[in-house]
Parts: C-alpha cells; sequence; structure tokens
C-alpha cells in the first residue's frame, strides 16, 4: 500500500513578521504510513501542519493530495479534501455526547439539520465498530477520560472520512497502557489506507510506530528517514544540534528532614488512604494510569480538592488548606497539567504571570506599583533563563518550554518550599525538557521538596530519588531510585496489588 503518495509539500515557505518560519522544505507520506514529524519546539512542525490544515496560508511552495495539486484556504477546506487534524487539546463540546461530537460541523449536517438521531447513533456505531473499541456514545464527554476523549476524536475524522489524519502529540496525557491501545488502532487505520502524520517527543513512540521520520530545525528540513536507518542519538543531534547527555541533570543533594507528611489522606472521591513523607532535597516522583489519583493527589495537597479523612503535616505543623491561598502561604506550589488553562494568563506578559503570586505585596494601599512589578519579573525570568523578547512579552508567544518555565518561576520569589509538579514536560521538546529538569535540580538544591508526576516512566527513573505507583485512588507500591527499573515499575502500574474480589490494597515496598 506504501507505494502511492497521499501527500506532497513541496518547497513550502511562511513568513510571520521578522521570522522565516519555513524556508523550503519538502514533505511526503504514502497512503498507508506512520510518518513522524520531529523537531524542537520552534522547529517549524506546527507551521508546517496549521498550512497543511488550513489554518495557515503558504508563501511559496505546492501541496499535492492524491497526486493533484490543491490550494487549502480554511480548516473546513482541510476537512473536504480528506485531511483532518487531531490537537493536543482536543477540540470536543464537553457537554455533547461522543455521538453527538462525531457530527458537529459536519457538511451533512450543514445541508440538513434534522438529520434522525437514529442515523446519527448508527453512523457512529460504524466508526466504533471499524475501530474495533468499546465507548460510551451517549453521555457528554466531559464524563470520559482523556483516553476516551481522544478515541472521540480519532472516530469524528473517521466519521468526516479523513484519508490524512494528523495527530499532535496524542499520548501526553496518556499512560502506558493507554498508550498501548492507540497504537493499535493507529496500525488499523494505517491498514486500512489512512495516513497518518504523527508528531511527537517521545522518541521511543517514534520507533515504534513509525515507519519514516522527518525532522525540523528552525523551519529548515535535516531530513528524512526510513526508521530503520536512523537511530534516537543521530535524531536528537539533528533535532538540537548536539547530543543530549545527562539530560537529566541529577545531582546527589544531601536530604533533610520530613517537610511533608501525609498520613491516609482521602477526598471523598478517588483519593482513599494515601500515606507518604516528602524530605527537603528530595524528588518524590509518581506514577500509575490515567484515573490513577495522581492528580488529585497534588490537587488535595494545594487546596483545590478539600481532605476529607486522614491527615497532613508541613515542616511540622499541621496542614488544612481548604483553598489554594492557605497552601500558597504555606510554601505550597502547583505547576498544574494544564499550563495554559491553570497555570497562566495567556494575555499577560511574562513579568505579569511570574509576580502574580506576589501581587499583594506589590500593591500597598491597593495600587500597584507596576515598575517594581516589571524589575522582579526580569531578574526572575533571567534566572530561569525564560526565552523572551522582553518581559513585556505575552506569554502566549512563548514555546511550550518557556511557558513552563514561567510557571515555575512564579513561585520563586513566593520561596516556596514544596513544589508540586504535575506533567510538567508533557508536549515540550528534548531541549526545554533537559531545561525543565535543570531547574528541578536547582529547586531541590535550594531545600525545596518535589512532588514530580509524570506518564513517562523513563523520565521519573532518571529524576526522582524515591517513586511512588498509584492506581485506584491508592499507593500501590514505592520504589528507590536504586531498586527501580521501567520493568518493575510497568508490571505494578498495568497490574498493581489489587485484589479484584475484596477490592483490598497493599502498598508494596518493592526491592531489588
Amino acid at each position: 500500500m506504501m507505494d502511492k503518495l497521499a501527500l506532497e509539500m513541496n518547497q513550502i515557505t511562511k513568513f510571520f513578521p521578522g521570522v522565516l518560519a519555513l524556508n523550503a522544505v519538502d514533505f511526503s507520506a504514502y497512503r498507508g504510513e506512520v510518518h513522524a514529524l520531529v523537531g524542537e519546539n520552534g522547529a517549524g512542525k506546527s507551521t508546517l501542519i496549521k498550512i497543511l490544515s488550513g489554518i495557515y496560508k503558504k508563501d511559496s511552495g505546492e501541496i499535492k493530495i492524491g497526486g493533484e495539486v490543491v490550494e487549502i484556504a480554511s480548516p473546513k477546506d482541510a476537512r473536504l479534501k480528506g485531511v483532518s487534524t487531531i490537537h493536543q487539546e482536543l477540540n470536543l463540546v464537553p457537554f455533547l455526547t461522543a455521538t453527538e461530537n462525531m457530527w458537529v460541523g459536519r457538511e451533512d449536517v450543514l445541508k440538513n439539520p434534522f438529520i434522525s438521531r437514529k442515523k446519527m447513533q448508527a453512523e457512529a456505531q460504524r466508526v466504533i465498530d471499524r475501530l474495533k473499541i468499546d465507548l460510551p456514545l451517549n453521555i457528554p464527554v466531559k464524563h470520559l477520560s482523556v483516553a476516551q476523549q481522544q478515541m472521540v476524536a480519532i472516530a469524528r475524522t473517521l466519521a468526516e472520512d479523513a484519508q490524512i489524519l494528523v495527530m499532535d502529540e496524542p499520548t501526553a496525557r496518556l499512560a502506558a497502557h493507554e498508550i498501548e491501545r492507540l497504537f493499535e488502532i493507529i496500525r488499523r487505520l494505517v491498514s486500512q489506507g489512512v495516513t497518518v502524520i504523527y508528531i511527537s517527543h517521545r522518541l521511543d513512540e517514534i520507533f515504534k510506530l513509525a515507519n519514516r521520520i522527518t525532522v525540523l530545525k528552525d523551519g529548515c528540513l535535516q531530513g528524512t528517514f526510513d526508521v530503520q536507518d536512523v537511530k534516537p542519538p543521530q535524531l536528537v543531534r539533528m533535532m538540537v544540534g548536539q547530543g543530549v547527555e545527562d539530560r537529566y541533570h541529577k545531582v546527589n543533594v544531601e536530604k533533610g528532614g520530613d517537610l511533608l507528611i501525609c498520613e491516609g489522606i482521602a477526598d471523598g472521591k478517588k483519593l482513599k488512604d494515601v500515606s507518604l513523607k516528602l524530605r527537603a532535597g528530595e524528588i518524590l516522583g509518581v506514577v500509575g494510569p490515567v484515573g490513577s489519583g495522581r492528580t488529585e493527589l497534588v490537587k488535595a495537597l494545594y487546596g483545590t480538592n478539600r481532605v476529607t479523612s486522614g491527615s497532613l503535616v508541613l515542616e511540622g505543623e499541621r496542614f488544612t488548606p481548604r483553598k489554594p491561598a492557605d497552601a500558597i502561604e504555606r510554601g505550597v506550589a502547583l505547576i498544574p497539567e494544564d499550563r495554559r488553562g491553570e497555570g497562566l494568563i495567556m494575555h499577560m506578559d511574562v513579568s505579569e504571570n511570574i509576580t502574580l503570586p506576589n501581587i499583594g505585596r506589590l500593591s500597598p494601599w491597593g495600587f500597584l506599583r507596576k515598575r517594581r512589578e516589571r524589575k522582579i519579573g526580569e531578574e526572575i525570568a533571567h534566572q530561569v533563563d525564560i526565552r523572551m523578547s522582553s518581559s513585556r512579552q505575552r506569554v502566549r508567544y512563548l514555546s511550550g518550554g518557556n511557558q513552563q518555565k514561567v510557571v515555575v518561576a512564579k513561585w520563586l520569589g513566593k520561596k516556596s518550599k514544596v513544589f508540586l509538579l504535575d506533567e510538567p514536560t508533557a508536549g515540550i521538546d528534548v531541549g526545554a525538557k533537559a531545561e525543565i529538569y535543570q531547574l528541578v535540580s536547582n529547586l531541590v538544591a535550594g531545600g525545596a521538596g518535589v512532588i514530580f508526576i509524570s506518564s513517562e516512566i523513563p523520565e521519573v527513573l532518571g529524576i526522582a530519588d524515591r517513586i511512588l505507583v498509584m492506581r485506584s485512588g491508592r499507593v500501590v507500591a514505592e520504589f528507590d531510585r536504586s531498586e527501580a527499573t521501567e520493568e518493575k515499575i510497568l508490571t505494578v502500574v498495568l497490574a498493581g496489588n489489587v485484589n479484584v474480589e475484596t477490592d483490598n490494597v497493599e502498598t508494596e515496598k518493592v526491592s531489588g
């Protein structure tokens, strides 16, 4: 099947004011192929895909779909030409069902808004049967897991009869077993002749899934390779201009006393009897499948979710955060999973975001001292090496890695002691990840304690001192860094120490 080109993008060039975003880039993909597109943030991947998706117009070059030269005028035009894109932030209507989401914006619905629910249901079921997945079709998608929502997004593209499917960081918020399930679906699609353009920073996934790989750097094509003809270190060098050795910047830090002690905490919903200790100078990794309670744990510690039972002790004193302000006052900082929606105010500039937690101190008698705000913001921004045109640049125009640095930076002025990091490197490139790891190492070297949640087990193995595994709202295993392996952790993540018949969970201290 991979003998016929589904897509050709020849000599694609795109200018923005003062920036050459794409410089005569060539990209092609065959029918029934998974073609990976890689590069650092700012390499040009998003620009190329937005041109293919009809969001941007190319300044020069030629696009062919199925051998015919086409002009893609809009996202709707792209879909009509068989090109669908699943973005990292899934574009679903939360209060509509899976079935209804599959029909939103469809041309046949716009022409005939009175299509029967029975027909809609039958079409949705046909697509689900094609994917061979089990998906609840008649409940609002806001009640589905992230993995299930992604299945809805894929199903919607098939309902639109997509022949070219672009997937942007599709596994960023999925656990290991959910990633494998997604891969099965992708393989099923390509066996049916669908072309998948796969954008990811996770090289292990790319080598497991892709047929070919195209590398971009600074808007230029570095090369296209059959997957068997290139090795990960070569790709990294092409992407960042050098090898990334010791990317985790792990340093031995002398551990202090217990900063945070949780004893049997629960939230009446997801968390059930969670106990842990975090020492000064320690990075405590937390892994587990989506829905395991990882995010709920940090929300409870931050006061977003209420702790209904158990006890918390912070720096030797009882800790009962009923709202985030209580946690912030005691030196607890949250770097949330959704950095754009929960960690930043996107229309504000870098300095304004960095100084937000200190707004009271900068506003004596209710008047904001803008000059002081700017000075503090600039100092902290340079301290964490945020790449920006100036501290007045709006954060929406920063790369994902630099946005994440802003989220961390805003807590440095508060002298926070406990940092809760929820998927801090999701969706950022390998170079930016290394910089985030360096930031984390600097935090613990300064005496802070860090709880580091990640779906990437190798990442947690590389940076954490101890690792907890969560399932079904409980801690089911604990590993010391010296004893942990990816195989051991994955075994517990996929199975857990859960007696299905009694629903009893035993926390296991795993040794070598």
